[in-house]
């Protein structure tokens, strides 16, 4: 089966949240994609491309990335996982 994961949000919503934070408690996390947030010890997107995969339904993963963030995801999902298809 294969599976998509839509990441091509801007994250504009997020990015000013964080920007108007008076605590500054999340200022580490300006200017990073949504699905590149730490949850727990990995990013965000890494848990569920682990809980689609650990299916074993899972053989292809799609993940739909904007030009904003293609760059960063990309380098980061290649180093990480093997199994996903960008477009």
């Amino acid at each position: 089966m294969k599976a998509v994961i839509l990441a091509a949000g801007y994250g504009t919503r997020l990015q000013r949240d964080v920007e108007n934070d008076k605590t500054e408690r999340f200022k580490h996390l300006l200017g990073i994609a949504k699905p590149l947030l730490p949850v727990g010890h990995c990013a965000l997107i890494s848990h569920w491309i682990k809980s689609m995969t650990a299916t074993g339904c899972v053989d292809t993963i799609f993940v739909v990335v904007s030009y904003l963030h293609w760059s960063i995801l990309t380098e980061f999902l290649q180093e990480s996982e093997s199994n996903l298809v960008f477009a």
